[in-house]
C-alpha cells in the first residue's frame, strides 16, 4: 500500500506517509473513480469557511439542537 502512494500519481515522500492516520490512507485508496481511473474530486475539497459553518449548522439541527444553540456552537458568540 505504502508504496503506491510514494509512486504515481501521488508522489509522497516516505515522511509524509508516515503522517499520515489509515483512515487518510483510506481514503486515498477508497476514493471515488471515473471510468479511467482518475480520482474524483470530493465534493467539499474547495468549500469555504463560511460554506463549512452553515453546513455545520443545518447538520446540526438536524440532529435536533435548537438553532440557537447550533448557532452559538457553530459561529460562536459573535451571532
Amino acid at each position: 500500500m505504502i508504496a503506491g502512494l510514494v509512486d504515481e500519481p501521488y508522489l509522497l515522500r516516505m515522511e509524509d506517509v508516515a503522517q499520515l492516520t489509515p483512515r487518510q490512507i483510506s481514503g486515498i485508496y477508497y476514493r471515488p473513480r471515473n471510468d479511467k481511473g482518475a480520482a474524483l474530486p470530493l465534493p467539499y475539497a474547495f468549500e469555504t469557511v463560511a460554506g463549512a459553518k452553515a453546513r455545520a449548522f443545518e447538520i446540526l439541527t438536524a440532529l435536533g439542537m435548537t438553532e440557537d444553540e447550533a448557532r452559538r456552537k457553530v459561529f460562536g458568540n459573535a451571532c
